[in-house]
């Protein structure tokens, strides 16, 4: 746990893990599975440009690398 951080009780952390909402993945887990899910479907729109979910998947990773190169 983060310094700071304070948890859910863990009554409603239960809650949450028995109704589906708590599934004990990282961020990077859960949209791996939508952009596998949906990498042809259009995700950003900006402009006259768009973007699909396994572009972003690319272009996320790519940000991602680059600042832990930099130590971020």
């Amino acid at each position: 746990m983060l310094p700071g951080v304070v948890p859910f009780p863990p009554d409603f952390a239960a809650r949450y893990r028995a109704k589906g909402y708590w599934r004990d993945q990282s961020l990077a887990q859960e949209f791996e599975i939508v952009f596998k899910r949906y990498g042809g479907r259009v995700a950003v729109i900006d402009g006259d440009r768009s973007i699909t979910f396994a572009a972003l998947d690319r272009l996320s990773s790519n940000l991602a690398l680059n600042l832990l190169e930099m130590g971020l």
